[in-house]
């Protein structure tokens, strides 16, 4: 997991956005899925997406750096590359995400942004019945794993 600044470029009209995250892949992916399924919270960039298309768009490393340097050098590069006014970029400033409070009206709004629907609440529970029993036979799995490993060290010391 590699943190780092990078940037979406549209290679037929040379627009980028700029972005930072604490796990680049995992953000690559998350910008590929949103664009693909229309769903970017980025509008110019979605609408740019939807005319030029998926070929026409490259996501590349700019940075790596330490999560502690992220926001500082984002704001560097969009700075640098007068990223709001050449490119994709809406903000000014950089800005982060993390650690943000959201009420659960707002996680509400945005889930139904993103999936289309609002989940029923009984589905939430039958989601969070099997992801709680996912994490017990993952940690089931884990003891044994360990108790195994404590019994032959016993046996072969």
């Amino acid at each position: 997991m590699k943190s780092g600044v990078y940037q979406i470029l549209n290679i037929v009209n040379n627009k980028f956005y700029i972005g930072s995250a604490i796990n680049l892949d995992m953000r690559k992916n998350t910008h590929i899925w949103r664009l693909r399924n229309n769903k970017h919270h980025n509008n110019h960039l979605q609408a740019s997406y939807n005319k030029y298309g998926e070929a026409s768009f490259i996501f590349q490393i700019l940075e790596y750096c330490e999560q502690g340097q992220l926001q500082f050098k984002e704001q560097c590069w969009i700075d640098w590359t007068k990223a709001c006014k050449v490119g994709y970029n809406q903000r000014i400033t950089a800005t982060s995400n993390i650690g943000i409070k959201r009420t659960k009206e707002s996680i509400d709004k945005f889930k139904v942004k993103v999936t289309g629907h609002k989940t029923a609440i009984e589905t939430r529970k039958k989601i969070g019945f099997a992801n709680k029993l996912h994490l017990m036979i993952k940690r089931e799995a884990f003891l044994m794993f360990w108790l195994d490993h404590e019994l032959r060290k016993t046996l072969y010391v």
